[in-house]
C-alpha cells in the first residue's frame, strides 16, 4: 500500500519574552458567583506587550477564561484557558499559541498545548512572573517551546 502521507521531522525552538497585562477595564465576569467564588468565569482580552519601557507596543493579545473550580468558601482556584493571537500585520498572522494551566499569583509555570501557523503544533511551558502590580498585574511571559509551523 503506498503511503497517504508524508511525514517530514522538522521542530523549531520557541524562545520569547512578553510582557502580558491583566488590568480593569481587560477582564469581565461571564458568570460571577458572589464575588469570583466556585463557578465563576471570567473572560479576558489582556494585551500583550514586547517589554516594560515607556516605548513598549503592543504586539498581540490573550483571549480567553478563567473558571474558580475550588468549592471551599474561602478559597480561589482558577484555571486558565487562552490563547496568544498576534496582529496582522505581523508575520504572526492568523498564528496563535495556545495556553493552559492553574492562574498563578506571583510565579510558576502554564503550559502551552498547541498553536496554529507559525506556531503549529507547539509544546511547552511559559515561565510566569508577576513583575508589577501597580495597576493590576504586569505578567512576564518567559515562553520556551519547541513547534512544527508553519504547514502552507
Amino acid at each position: 500500500m503506498a503511503d497517504i502521507l508524508e511525514l517530514t521531522a522538522v521542530k523549531k525552538k520557541l524562545t520569547g519574552r512578553l510582557y502580558v497585562h491583566q488590568a480593569n477595564g481587560t477582564q469581565t465576569f461571564a458568570v460571577d458567583k458572589s464575588g469570583g467564588k466556585f463557578g465563576s468565569i471570567a473572560v479576558n482580552d489582556w494585551p500583550v506587550y514586547d517589554n516594560l519601557g515607556p516605548n513598549k507596543k503592543v504586539v498581540g493579545r490573550a483571549q480567553g477564561s478563567q473558571v474558580n473550580g475550588l468549592n471551599v468558601p474561602s478559597g480561589a482556584n482558577w484555571k486558565a484557558d487562552f490563547h496568544l493571537e498576534f496582529p496582522d500585520d505581523t508575520r504572526y498572522k492568523n498564528s496563535i499559541i495556545e495556553v493552559k494551566g492553574k492562574v498563578i499569583t506571583a510565579e510558576g509555570q502554564l503550559a502551552i498545548i498547541g498553536g496554529t501557523g507559525e506556531f503549529a503544533g507547539a509544546k511547552g511551558i511559559i515561565k510566569v512572573k508577576v513583575v508589577d502590580s501597580s495597576n493590576g498585574r504586569m505578567w512576564e511571559f518567559n515562553i520556551e517551546a519547541t513547534c512544527c509551523g508553519p504547514f502552507n
